[in-house]
């Protein structure tokens, strides 16, 4: 399945691993199924 960036998945799940947290404001980022307003985009 395709991911929303069109990257590949390895990609994707190295950055997933390295990104925590939002690079503008610092709220931490959490799965979609906790909060759409915290999850990774």
């Amino acid at each position: 399945m395709a991911n929303n960036w069109n990257i590949p998945i390895s990609l994707e799940r190295e950055v997933r691993a390295r990104d925590k947290k939002c690079v503008y404001c610092g709220v931490d980022f959490m799965p979609t199924k906790v909060s759409k307003k915290t999850a990774a985009s």
